[in-house]
């Protein structure tokens, strides 16, 4: 035990001192155990802020030991003040102590033997600042380390301090190869493209921050990419005054060089780099409201930040998006994990909306107040991006829509021309042979009425996929409709009627006519059957406008023509107008709303037009009727060249027969055997080939005895241009008709050099095989 009078001696004196400290003071004496070792030591006088700090009073600490007192700091103190007790050196340490749940400076002195006092104040709330000071650094620098810019800091002699994430991935370099480097040689090169020097620049720089706080230069990056960045540099001073660091801020403008990106800086460290990002960095409290925005608002909103500031975010925001945006905030601020919140529209000062979305993490100010900070980037350009490349899909999926109907039409008119040949050829031989006035002649001529019937649909097939009969000569519209206005009068009932407006002069196109008068006709009939009312009405126009691109972007037709001078024209009705989803499909081959309808009308008039080089417009809603525009190019002016056009016309027919050998060829049996009757009938012997190859090996076996070959133009094997070339090989002066359900100019399409003698078209009549069998043997077959 401490001899008594010892402590009395060194309270007594400074009794009334330590009984006002504001710090906690307590004296200690040792206790040691029966072997005589230092085991604890006793209480043997508190003051009132020891008992304020422990939250327990003087009667219940005085006579106890540290041990009894402080269970959970016991072995820590002992050693301490074992050490103290025994060398005579004061120590100051701080501590948690568990048993208070508080941080503590404890200053403890030998003033006597064995006597311990002890210091003790209460830093239990400065540590808790040194707490949320560092949390607050952290959060910042985890901002830097997200920002979508460069942050850079370098020492004035050019030596790089800091690089964040972003700058990493732009400059391709690690942060352990870049900090320690000059800047100069690693990502600033030492001369710009534009010939400006930039080790010099970096000098200037670094000698008079201030004057570049905003500059533009050309970086490089390690593999040696140029790049354009937008810097800006804020100076550290120390106490002195002296430069120490330079930060700088970098947005890569390469391939944006031209906008406007101009960062302001108006706060030092941390608070500089959120004030100058190009994206939004804004800070919301619990209820929503603005607590901070960055001046990247006025840049991106067109109106400041003071206007909004101490306010909702809900106003500025579209009102579908900010029920959405309120339920991200609450999740944010409720689970305390950041996270990217959905795609919110924030209104302009024009009313505009730009789309962004925001990367948000909670945060506590110094207050305990829980907020949300976000950094909210504009993606307006990349959903406009995104719009296009869907709708350039959708127009892709459209045109090879239509293409694979263009194809299936096409194919299904080539099969459908070698049946009707068929039937047409044989029909026109037994008529032949069957008396003019007796009733199976008659039938016979009902049979072939309906055959043509069926050639003509094959026409339309083959005028919506492009490749219809085209004869091709000047022409006026106004002078089509008036010639045929009689025509078109039949095709509507007598409860519509037809208003023309043609103005007096118009100038001319380059068409066929025959199928010019189909596109009309087709309109017309269309609009009449669109009508549903008793007294409905058709207006037929012309006219001559010009077209730009922005006007023939509207065309219904994928491929769109160059702009220029048109002629246009135009019917429209006022009958029950049609949908969008009708829209879509009118022109597809075989789509009808109509009962009795074939659904070929306007898709022959769509291929007739794109055949044209022309333009389609279609004007509809329900209720409130239809126009259609169709535009074709102007003609050049008289003398100037003109599109080919088909066959010549045919010569007038002899009555003499013909002489010689033909050799047939069709991989079509049904059609060959006709083939053959009918070149018979007009009096040629005649061999026979089912495809190119096997006309090939028959011709050079029998070239002496053949006159004339007719052949098909589609087969397998080897088609009939391949074969004609092979023939031409063997034979240079081989007289040669190809036959194609086509037309000619799809031949003329696939041969640049070597002509056929001749071209027929299927179906075809005995007349029109006899007159080019004709012209192609010339006139000693006559």
């Amino acid at each position: 035990m401490t001899d008594v009078t010892a402590s009395e001696r060194i309270v007594d004196p400074y009794k009334q001192l330590f009984s006002e400290m504001v710090d906690g003071f307590a004296l200690h004496e040792s206790v040691y155990d029966k072997q005589g070792t230092l085991s604890d030591f006793r209480f043997i006088e508190v003051n009132h802020a020891f008992e304020k700090i422990t939250g327990l009073h003087s009667s219940n600490i005085v006579g106890r030991t540290v041990q009894e007192i402080f269970p959970g700091t016991y072995a820590f103190l002992l050693d301490i003040f074992h050490q103290v007790l025994s060398t005579g050196t004061p120590r100051m340490f701080e501590r948690y102590a568990h048993d208070l749940d508080t941080y503590l400076k404890i200053s403890a002195y030998r003033p006597a033997p064995d006597l311990l006092a002890c210091i003790v104040v209460d830093i239990s709330y400065r540590k808790r600042i040194e707490r949320q000071l560092i949390e607050r650094e952290q959060q910042y620098r985890e901002l830097a380390e997200k920002a979508n810019t460069v942050i850079l800091r370098w020492k004035a002699n050019g030596i790089v301090t800091y690089i964040n994430e972003f700058g990493e991935k732009l400059f391709g370099y690690s942060r352990v190869e870049l900090i320690g480097k000059n800047i100069a040689g690693t990502v600033v090169a030492d001369t710009e493209s534009t010939g400006r020097n930039l080790t010099l620049l970096m000098r200037e720089i670094a000698r008079s921050p201030d004057k570049f706080k905003n500059n533009e230069n050309e970086n490089i990056s390690k593999d040696g990419r140029k790049i354009w960045i937008r810097w800006t540099n804020s100076a550290i001073y120390d106490s002195d005054g002296n430069l120490t660091e330079i930060i700088s801020l970098g947005h890569d403008i390469t391939q944006h060089r031209m906008v406007e990106d101009a960062l302001r800086e108006s706060e030092a460290t941390f608070r500089a780099h959120v004030e100058n990002s190009f994206d939004v960095i804004f800070t919301l409290d619990a209820a929503g409201t603005f607590v901070f925005v960055s001046p990247a608002w006025e840049r991106h909103f067109g109106y400041p930040v003071s206007d909004i500031m101490g306010k909702s975010f809900a106003p500025v925001v579209h009102p579908d998006d900010v029920q959405p945006c309120i339920e991200y905030l609450t999740q944010i601020l409720t689970t305390g994990q950041s996270g990217t919140s959905p795609i919110y529209r924030v209104k302009c000062s024009d009313g505009s909306y730009r789309s962004f979305v925001a990367n948000g993490m909670p945060y506590t100010d110094t207050k305990g107040q829980m907020l949300f900070i976000g950094v909210g980037h504009d993606v307006t350009a990349q959903l406009k991006e995104e719009d296009d490349r869907l709708e350039f899909e959708r127009q892709l999926l459209h045109t090879q829509k239509l293409e694979s109907l263009g194809v299936l039409a096409g194919g299904i008119a080539h099969d459908f021309n070698n049946l009707l040949l068929t039937i047409l050829g044989n029909v026109e031989l037994a008529a032949m042979r069957i008396p003019p006035e007796s009733t199976a002649h008659r039938l016979l001529d009902q049979a072939m009425l309906a055959a043509n019937r069926a050639a003509d649909l094959t026409s339309r097939l083959l005028a919506y996929s492009g490749k219809g009969v085209f004869v091709i000569s000047r022409l006026n519209l106004n002078d089509l409709v008036n010639e045929n206005e009689a025509l078109f009068r039949t095709a509507v009932p007598r409860t519509v009627s037809i208003d023309m407006h043609l103005p007096p002069r118009l100038p001319d196109i380059m068409g066929d006519i025959a199928q010019i008068q189909q596109v009309i006709m087709n309109l017309i009939t269309n609009a009449s059957e669109a009508i549903e009312i008793q007294a409905g009405r058709i207006r037929i126009s012309t006219g001559q406008q010009t077209c730009d691109s922005a006007c023939l972007s509207a065309s219904r037709l994928d491929e769109k023509p160059a702009p220029g001078s048109y002629v246009y024209l135009e019917v429209s009705d006022n009958g029950a107008g049609m949908s969008e989803q009708t829209q879509q499909r009118v022109f597809d081959p075989f789509f009808t709303t109509k009962f009795a309808g074939r659904g070929l009308g306007m898709s022959a008039v769509l291929g007739i037009v794109k055949a044209h080089s022309g333009a389609l417009f279609l004007e509809s809603s329900p209720g409130n009727g239809t126009t259609i525009r169709v535009v074709f190019p102007v003609a050049e002016k008289a003398g100037s060249l003109e599109l080919p056009t088909v066959a010549a016309p045919l010569t007038k027919l002899k009555q003499r027969s013909l002489s010689g050998k033909a050799l047939i060829v069709d991989d079509e049996k049904s059609v060959l055997k006709i083939c053959v009757s009918m070149v018979k009938h007009c009096g040629l012997t005649t061999i026979s080939a089912s495809d190119g190859a096997e006309a090939v090996e028959t011709f050079r076996a029998h070239r002496h005895e053949i006159d004339l070959v007719l052949m098909d133009l589609t087969m397998p094997n080897m088609d009939g241009v391949a074969a004609m070339l092979e023939l031409r090989k063997i034979q240079p002066d081989v007289r040669i008709i190809l036959s194609s359900g086509f037309n000619e100019q799809e031949l003329d399409e696939r041969i640049r050099d070597q002509n056929p003698s001749g071209f027929i078209r299927k179906p075809y009549s005995l007349k029109n095989l006899e007159a080019e069998l004709r012209r192609v043997l010339g006139d000693g077959n006559m």
